[in-house]
């Protein structure tokens, strides 16, 4: 299979089954921060919705539990949130520093090569899972071109 042809696979798996992916959820690059058993994780990826909606949680099983932070203007401290707003349309980005999903009080040490699988859940639209890769934190922020 080339990689063109795997991309458009992966990225087709992303978005759901069926239709022409025009009416689904599109998150592009999710990542898990490597952090030892016990400690928490940061959750990284953008997103970009096909109508208004919210991120309103994310499960997984690698944590005791997940929360949303925003990253305080004043000092950068972060601040629970009861959701991420979703503009239809524009891509939202959790990235280092800024918003992001805590997964906290991981459950086994998260290693760089490992996968986390995780279901984000809106206020709108169906819940969605994703698969997550576990980076090292240099690795984590975005390298726009």
């Amino acid at each position: 299979m080339s990689v063109v042809t795997a991309a458009t696979v992966a990225a087709s798996a992303l978005v759901g089954c069926g239709g022409d992916g025009a009416n689904e959820m599109h998150v592009d690059r999710p990542r898990v921060g490597a952090t030892p058993i016990g400690a928490d994780a940061a959750l990284y990826f953008e997103i970009t919705a096909p109508d208004d909606d919210r991120l309103v949680a994310v499960d997984t099983d690698v944590a005791q539990r997940t929360s949303l932070h925003v990253t305080g203007s004043v000092d950068g401290t972060m601040l629970d949130t009861d959701a991420f707003e979703l503009p239809a349309g524009t891509p939202v980005r959790l990235e280092p520093f800024g918003d992001h999903v805590m997964l906290e009080q991981v459950g086994r040490e998260l290693q760089p090569g490992d996968e986390v699988t995780l279901t984000l859940r809106f206020g709108e639209h169906d819940p969605m899972t994703i698969t997550a890769d576990v980076s090292q934190l240099y690795e984590l922020a975005w390298e726009d071109s």
